[in-house]
């Protein structure tokens, strides 16, 4: 049997990370009406009001961290947000062509230390286990493409792909969303950061996806189809 390497024994634990958010994201939603943090309002100790989702745009204490911090008995500790191939944040809008944001910061030892530099994962505003292809969790490294186009052989454009704006933000497909950042589709994985042109996708049934970028197109699929008849693709990943 062939050694693994440093890069597929990191993927390994992001899987594992994934599979145990998803489990806490489940188990939080048994004591919670079967809803997730997300559908839940802060006043019953919830996060909808920290996040940007179809029914409630972010406010003044906006942070998709606190969807974690509130399932912290769950999670135990925040050591599982940080995925161990997430080396340096993405580039935002604002910095200079051709330069990082900046190592992130190691991984949070408990929860008094815990902030977005030590978080690897989106958040899907709407994500609900009653639709359970719908993307719930994912690795951070989440792109659209230059000049992109989804063609019938799924030919998902020119890479590298575009930052959609990693830093404390939230991204979203659907127009009128106020205070989201909104990127059109086709979105991919960035290029030659964090897992190499792919990610890990935690789903809403609790299963985890090592998604190229045609699974996470098919995904991406997936999860506006839970919104039938709408006409409009409300997808929203809340960003780090």
């Amino acid at each position: 049997m062939l050694a693994r390497t440093g890069k597929d024994v990191r993927r390994a634990q992001c899987v594992a990370n994934i599979k145990q958010i998803g489990l806490a994201f489940k188990v939080w939603g048994d004591g919670n009406g079967d809803k997730y943090p997300m559908a839940i309002s802060t006043a019953q100790s919830g996060a909808k009001e920290n996040i940007v989702s179809a029914t409630s745009s972010r406010a003044a204490g906006y942070g998709v961290t606190n969807v974690f911090c509130v399932m912290s008995n769950q999670l135990r500790t925040p050591k599982i947000l940080n995925c161990p191939s997430d080396l340096s944040k993405t580039a935002l809008a604002s910095d200079p062509v051709g330069t990082a944001s900046g190592p992130i910061a190691a991984a949070a030892t408990n929860w008094a230390g815990f902030g977005p530099s030590n978080l690897s994962y989106f958040v899907e505003g709407d994500a609900s286990d009653k639709s359970p292809k719908m993307i719930l969790i994912g690795d951070r490294n989440v792109g659209n493409t230059i000049a992109g186009r989804v063609s019938d052989t799924m030919d998902l454009g020119i890479l590298p792909a575009d930052s959609m704006n990693m830093q404390n933000a939230a991204c979203c497909q659907a127009t009128g969303v106020l205070g989201a950042t909104t990127k059109t589709l086709p979105w991919t994985w960035t290029d030659n950061d964090i897992h190499q042109s792919s990610g890990n996708l935690g789903m809403a049934d609790g299963s985890v996806n090592q998604a190229s970028l045609k699974g996470f197109a098919f995904a991406i699929t997936n999860t506006i189809n839970a919104w039938p008849g709408t006409g409009v693709a409300k997808i929203i990943f809340n960003m780090p």
